[in-house]
């Protein structure tokens, strides 16, 4: 059994995301979902690496009623 020293605690919640890249890169929308999320952070699956020199945006969409 391993212990997480994790400031913030994480929760399974698989989410429909999207990663969306700085238009200077023209690179497509990326989607994929998450495995679970933090206050800080989400460990996401994508069919794709996602590799970017800029910053991205990363969008949740939570299902309703969550």
């Amino acid at each position: 059994m391993s212990i997480e020293n994790r400031e913030f605690s994480r929760h399974y919640a698989r989410w429909r995301i999207a990663i969306v890249f700085d238009e200077s890169e023209s690179k497509p929308t990326i989607h994929g979902h998450t495995h679970d999320v933090s206050l800080r952070g989400a460990s996401v699956y994508t069919e794709h690496n996602v590799v970017s020199n800029t910053p991205v945006t990363v969008l949740l969409s939570p299902p309703i009623g969550a």
